[in-house]
């Protein structure tokens, strides 16, 4: 599996490998599944938004107009949901792994 790593985020020796998976339409945008490097401190909020760039489709599917993640957006850290409000006081650990899923719908 390729390790995305952010150049100019990072800095030899400090990253933190953080993996992260998505489901259903999201597997169409971000890829079923990888891994990137962040530096020490880095919140949730911050990874999602290393995760869509500068990519405008990908960051209306998890982003408001205000930055905000949508209240759709499920987010598990290492299984443990965290909720929209708290991605940006919410910092990653090396080693965690994000799941993030669309609106579930079904009948």
């Amino acid at each position: 599996m390729p390790v995305n790593t952010l150049k100019g985020f990072t800095q030899k020796g400090e990253d933190m490998k953080i993996h992260y998976q998505t489901y259903a339409r999201f597997v169409e945008f971000f890829g079923k599944e990888g891994d990137i490097e962040v530096t020490p401190g880095t919140t949730v909020q911050e990874f999602l938004e290393l995760l869509t760039g500068e990519d405008e489709k990908k960051q209306s599917l998890l982003f408001d107009e205000n930055g905000v993640v949508r209240r759709y957006v499920i987010i598990l850290k290492n299984k443990d949901r965290i909720l929209n409000e708290e991605t940006d006081s919410t910092d990653l650990q090396d080693g965690d792994e994000l799941i993030i899923y669309p609106p579930v719908s079904g009948g």
